[in-house]
């Protein structure tokens, strides 16, 4: 138990017997022969075995003791409905959906935009996935540079909302202030924060339990921007083309599990602990 102890910490190549039966032959050459006994000879070649020894032990624990590779970091996909449907071709079929409405964001509701933040969008950001949220803008909104960028207001208005909301709620420090469009906007964020409908703060609340820290929220824009704004017909012909090649869920159920059928407790009552026999 005590040799248990001593090489519990060591990696596993340590603990292996292999690996202890060298050790231990490594120290025992070391006291095995009294250095007043053997001839000037005989302790020249002990001294060099034990050298020979030692550097098979560091040889050992440097080779086995690595430096642990970081964890990978966790990454989604979202789509942002409407006309980030057009990114879904060049998307997996992971790929989630969110709606952060450009109208919204163009009406300068706070509020709504919190409100349509999706449950499964906001679990991945409490959890420290990293979530991009793919999008076309629609119009050509003159920004700096000589390329014409058509960056949808979703992303550059409400993902930075969105971001320094939630780090608020979920009590994460600022790294950057916020900005829309070059201006300074984090004395009109508190402002709005300050109001927060107590609905919306309890639903955001809700994941800080978590234990965020940092939300990993990124924009992603097509720089061309999108043709089909508009037309349905288009971004209906593009989901079922997608989903035609979607995986399927198994069909059966894990063990433990049965599905719920509200016809089996019809007139049985609510006492029962049988279903209804037909």
């Amino acid at each position: 138990m005590r040799e248990r102890a001593k090489f519990g910490r060591l990696p596993s190549l340590l603990q292996s017997r292999r690996a202890t039966v060298l050790l231990r032959h490594a120290a025992l050459g070391c006291c095995s022969d009294s250095p007043r006994t053997l001839s000037s000879a005989a302790l020249r070649s002990s001294i060099t075995a034990m050298r020979r020894r030692r550097i098979i032990a560091v040889a050992l624990l440097a080779t086995s003791v690595a430096p642990l590779a970081p964890p990978a970091k966790r990454r989604l996909n979202f789509i942002n409905l409407t006309n980030g449907i057009e990114a879904l071709p060049v998307l997996d079929h992971a790929t989630n959906i969110c709606r952060i409405q450009s109208s919204r964001c163009e009406a300068n509701d706070f509020y709504g935009v919190l409100q349509d933040l999706d449950h499964n969008l906001l679990f991945h950001l409490a959890t420290g996935a990293e979530c991009r949220i793919y999008d076309y803008g629609s119009r050509g909104t003159r920004w700096p540079g000589e390329t014409e960028q058509k960056i949808p207001r979703a992303i550059w208005w409400g993902l930075v909302w969105v971001r320094y909301a939630l780090e608020d709620v979920w009590k994460i420090p600022h790294d950057d202030t916020p900005t829309l469009r070059g201006y300074n906007v984090e004395t009109l964020f508190r402002e709005k924060l300050g109001r927060l409908p107590k609905p919306i703060y309890k639903k955001l609340k809700y994941y800080r339990k978590f234990s965020p820290a940092k939300v990993d929220l990124v924009g992603c824009y097509f720089v061309e921007g999108t043709v089909n704004d508009g037309r349905d017909d288009v971004y209906a012909e593009i989901v079922d083309e997608w989903l035609a090649g979607a995986p399927s869920a198994s069909e059966a159920l894990p063990p433990g599990f049965n599905m719920y059928r509200a016809a089996d407790w019809a007139g049985v009552g609510r006492g029962s602990c049988a279903p209804k026999v037909t």
